[in-house]
């Protein structure tokens, strides 16, 4: 398939390019997704066409097991995800979206363009790997142009960026002045965000702290969390909703950390998924720098909690 011709059927195996291909109207080009993606798809039903090894629920429930899972399976060179081969060349797909950015997070796409024509289907295989907010914008770009929708990658972009600089615009308005943030995005063990956190954290009105834009996310002792002056400490793990984020901020962690205050976020759809949500997430995470609580509008997103 040439890149920029109409897709006529889709794949994506992460969660941001599905949000990403909804935006642009092309939900109905959707014919698989991952297990991760879990927003309303059009046209529905679509084939999942992969299964997480480590369960979701143990994230949730035991995230340094969870962890240590991860690690090991990655040490030893063995898969995150299942792909039900036989299924996904089964929905003969044009083209698929894949990541490589993360082997954690989706299922990598190196390598999987060659698997899949060695069962007889040619099919494009496109990785989307932003780092930054601007990555993210170009990749709204990118997905559009790939599946003959250019115009509207284009106007999505634009309305992104747009969105962000209206943000930053507005950001100095914090009483008081900036507040220090530290973003958790994992807290057993913990792990400061990384990539396009801390430019949204900037965004806001904050100033990010130990986390570095364009930086994969990075494991902390819980002494630096101690010590990063923090004022404001956000829990938002990557792939968890707002509850259990709300139920890990329950930690030793936070306790010592020193904040004065602690907001639990749903990193899972607005702060660790690089798709046109981010900027939900950059406005809720505003609206509480400048706010004593959770204002009214706010509460899927975040909720406070007692350090």
């Amino acid at each position: 398939m040439t890149t920029g011709a109409p897709a006529r059927r889709v794949v994506s195996l992460v969660p941001s390019v599905t949000d990403t291909l909804v935006a642009l109207g092309a939900g109905d080009s959707i014919v698989g997704i991952s297990t991760d993606c879990d927003q309303p798809v059009p046209e529905a039903p679509v084939a999942v066409v992969t299964r997480p090894v480590v369960p979701a629920s143990l994230a949730a429930s035991s995230p340094r097991e969870a962890d240590g899972m991860v690690r090991e399976r990655l040490a030893c060179g063995e898969a995150l995800y299942g792909v039900d081969l036989e299924l996904l060349c089964s929905l003969r797909p044009d083209i698929l979206f894949g990541q490589d950015s993360c082997r954690v997070c989706a299922v990598p796409a190196a390598g999987l363009g060659e698997v899949l024509r060695g069962r007889g289907l040619e099919c494009e295989v496109v990785s989307v790997d932003p780092e930054r907010l601007e990555d993210v914008a170009e990749s709204f770009e990118r997905v559009g142009a790939a599946i003959g929708r250019g115009e509207a990658g284009r106007l999505l972009a634009a309305r992104f960026r747009g969105d962000l600089a209206e943000l930053t615009g507005a950001g100095g308005f914090v009483p008081g002045g900036a507040r220090r943030v530290l973003v958790l995005d994992w807290l057993d063990p913990p792990f400061v965000a990384g990539h396009w956190v801390p430019e949204l954290v900037e965004s806001a009105g904050g100033v990010a702290v130990l986390g570095e834009a364009g930086k994969p996310s990075r494991e902390v002792a819980p002494s630096e969390v101690a010590e990063a002056g923090a004022e404001i400490l956000v829990v938002a793990p990557c792939g968890l909703d707002l509850a259990q984020s709300c139920a890990a901020a329950a930690s030793p962690l936070v306790a010592a950390s020193g904040a004065g205050r602690v907001l639990a976020l749903d990193g899972r759809l607005f702060f660790s998924r690089p798709g046109p949500r981010l900027v939900e997430g950059a406005r809720a995470l505003a609206a509480l720098l400048s706010a004593g609580g959770v204002p009214s509008g706010y509460e899927r997103v975040a909720c406070e909690v007692t350090a």
